[in-house]
């Protein structure tokens, strides 16, 4: 399960920051992952499959203003798990990818209380995703249920989207 990534808001005319940022959310949240993927796949060949779970984001479907390489090393990260699936279905190494919404986390909550009302506004189930409710995703997509899945990314977002 690769479930590192690294979060910062930083405009993107922020011109004397752009290439540090771009390098360290691209570096944690996509080329790490790619790294991790390749190196248990190399194992997986050998060990008759295996399976790989990725934890993107709904910023890598949605995109978010004043987070585009967020976004954009999310949406790499969602793209390489759907073709990565596609490549090794026939080999039975499975990738997949869980997408949450806003998750109901210190992290999350760290400096939102003001934007709380309105972010949950936008979740049709009224409550962020907790823990737990992505964690029984990942388990069921790790789990011999999910053998005809592969290069799936499921949304966690209680209806706040679709695509």
């Amino acid at each position: 399960m690769n479930n590192a990534g690294v979060y910062e808001q930083v405009p993107f005319y922020a011109s004397e920051r752009f290439a540090e940022h771009q390098r360290q959310m691209f570096r944690i949240n996509f080329e790490a992952p790619c790294e991790l993927m390749h190196l248990a796949v190399a194992e997986f060949e050998l060990n008759d499959g295996g399976k790989i779970l990725n934890v993107a984001s709904r910023v890598g479907f949605r995109g978010e203003a004043g987070a585009s390489m967020y976004a954009a090393s999310k949406a790499a990260l969602i793209n390489m798990t759907r073709s990565l699936g596609v490549e090794y279905a026939a080999s039975n190494i499975r990738f997949f990818g869980i997408a949450p919404g806003w998750v109901d986390t210190s992290m999350s909550r760290d400096g939102m209380e003001d934007r709380l009302p309105q972010i949950l506004e936008t979740i049709p189930a009224g409550r962020m995703a907790s823990p737990a409710d992505c964690a029984q995703v990942a388990s069921f997509l790790l789990s011999p249920g999910s053998e005809y899945l592969t290069g799936s990314v499921i949304d966690i977002n209680g209806a706040s989207y679709f695509h």
